[in-house]
């Protein structure tokens, strides 16, 4: 019986670690645009699609150009990024609505 009723918590404990798990990876997911610098060579903008470029501060704007849209993905902490960890895109989406990612720097 009370092999029965640890099975049952364990089973109850991991539905419930399952349910918080998915539920941090809902919030997690930002379905984002990524748009290229017609200016600079390797720069891109990722922001939340639903972002209005004209929103990006306009001495940025100023030194890309306006950007080109490359491409709309689902972002999240376990996501592929060639050049940046998603965790900071993320980071940096929810602090100031965009994510900057610059060329990078080459060892000397």
């Amino acid at each position: 019986m009370a092999a029965d009723m640890t099975a049952e918590k364990t089973t109850a404990e991991t539905e419930e670690t399952e349910e918080t798990e998915g539920t941090e990876k809902r919030e997690a997911l930002i379905q984002v645009s990524a748009y290229r610098s017609v200016r600079r060579v390797d720069t891109y903008i990722i922001a939340p699609q639903e972002f209005v470029l004209d929103d990006l501060p306009a001495p940025l704007l100023e030194r890309l150009g306006q950007p080109e849209h490359v491409i709309d993905f689902e972002l999240h902490p376990g996501r592929h990024m060639a050049q940046a960890d998603p965790v900071e895109v993320i980071a940096a989406i929810r602090r100031q609505g965009f994510y900057l990612q610059l060329p990078k720097q080459e060892d000397e």
